[in-house]
This record gives structure tokens, C-alpha cells and sequence, in this order.
């Protein structure tokens, strides 16, 4: 479990565990965003109740971020009584399970389709059509051309996943500040004020901030896991 502590709160994140089938992933995203308005009427109230953001990637995958348990809770979920979405949010890239399958798979279709190539170069110079030195010359050529796409394919992933782990933090961050604008009292309004302008200028075009209202979750949250 990983715990990303700040120095006054900490959030816990939740995971939605990777479906089997696309009916399945359908469901699990439903169950996850069916949820009703329900403001909370008193700060009291509000620090008894186990409070959540929900971040949904472009693949149909959502996030659970606890930002407030007044039990403190890290092993499991509070009762559905007590469990309010503070915000949610919307990030236009997958997540990086995701991301990571499709990268995989690029690299594959990759590695195939030299595999091919070299296939192709061993039938001509079986065949005589190719000479044993031009053979050698195309596979030199082949590998160095290979290496420059599979250099090309890391640099692009890894920027991509800079990117989904920015918005991550970011969505976390934001709503963590919007819950301590309204609930906490260790800081002056005005400093959770400015970390939400702050938020707002570093604030990437592929997230969007989708509501701010108080939100009572579903009773049957799809299976999370702590990460």
C-alpha cells in the first residue's frame, strides 16, 4: 500500500481492479459514476463522513482518492453511509494500465514485423537471389533501423506516462485542496484559496474538473484495491 503524505493530511488511493471483458468494464465504470447529490449540511457532519474524488481515464477506468476518514481507515472503505465525492474529474488519456497494454502492443507489432523482414532477407539469399554480403549489409541495416524506432517508442512512453502520473497528482492535489478549503481549520481559508489559483495556471488542457458538489457514493463500489 502507498500512502502519499503531505505535511498535515495524507490520501489514500484506490484502484478500480482491470476487468475481464468490455461488458464488464462497462459495468464497473457505471457503478462507479451513478451516483446521487447529496450536499452535507454542517462542517460537523462533514468531518464524521469519509470523503472521495473520482478521477475517470479516457479507457472507461475510474480512481477512488480517499481525501478525509475521520477513522483513518487504510485497509477498507468506510460504510456507505458515511462516504461523500467531494469532486470529480476527467483526464482525456488512458490509464496507465492501459497505456502500458498499448505500448506493449505497439512494441510487439514492432518486433513482428522485423521478424518478417529478417524472414524475407533469409528466403532471397536461400534462393540466390541475395548475395551472402548483401544479406549481412540489409541485416546491419535492419537492426540499426530497429534500434532508432525502439529508442523513439521509450522516449514517446515515458513522456506519456509523465503525463497520466501528472494528471493523477494533480486531480489528487486539487480536490485534497478543495476539501481543506471548506473543512479543515488548521490553515486560513486564504491558503487553500491560493493553492487552488496556484492549481488552476498548472492545470493541463487534457484534464477537466467536472463537478464540485458534495456526492453520496453508490452502495456497491466496484472491487478497489489500495495502491
Amino acid at each position: 500500500m502507498r500512502l502519499a503524505f503531505s505535511s498535515r493530511h495524507h490520501t489514500k488511493t484506490y484502484t478500480t481492479k482491470r476487468p475481464k471483458s468490455p461488458n464488464t468494464k462497462r459495468q464497473t465504470d457505471d457503478k462507479i459514476s451513478d451516483i446521487h447529490i447529496s450536499p452535507l449540511s454542517s462542517n460537523s457532519l462533514a468531518q464524521a463522513m469519509c470523503h472521495f474524488a473520482i478521477l475517470r481515464s479516457s479507457c472507461g477506468h475510474s480512481e477512488l482518492f480517499q481525501l478525509h476518514c475521520k477513522d483513518n481507515n487504510a485497509s477498507q472503505l468506510c460504510e456507505p453511509p458515511r462516504r461523500r465525492v467531494l469532486a470529480r474529474y476527467r483526464v482525456r488519456s488512458r490509464c496507465v494500465d492501459c497505456d502500458n497494454e498499448e505500448w506493449d502492443r505497439r512494441d510487439e507489432e514492432r518486433l513482428a514485423s522485423i521478424d518478417d523482414r529478417l524472414a524475407d532477407f533469409a528466403r532471397m539469399s536461400a534462393s540466390g537471389t541475395l548475395s551472402a554480403d548483401d544479406h549481412h549489409l540489409l541485416v546491419r541495416r535492419l537492426a540499426v533501423w530497429d534500434k532508432k524506432l525502439e529508442q523513439h517508442a521509450a522516449e514517446a512512453r515515458a513522456e506519456q506516462l509523465a503525463s497520466v502520473i501528472y494528471a493523477r497528482d494533480w486531480a489528487r492535489r486539487h480536490a485534497k485542496a478543495l476539501w481543506s478549503l471548506h473543512h479543515a481549520r488548521d490553515r486560513p481559508a486564504a491558503y487553500y484559496q491560493a493553492q487552488l489559483r496556484m492549481l488552476s495556471r498548472s492545470k493541463l488542457a487534457g484534464i477537466d474538473v467536472l463537478t464540485k458538489l458534495p456526492m453520496a457514493l453508490p452502495v456497491k463500489l466496484p472491487t478497489a484495491v489500495a495502491v
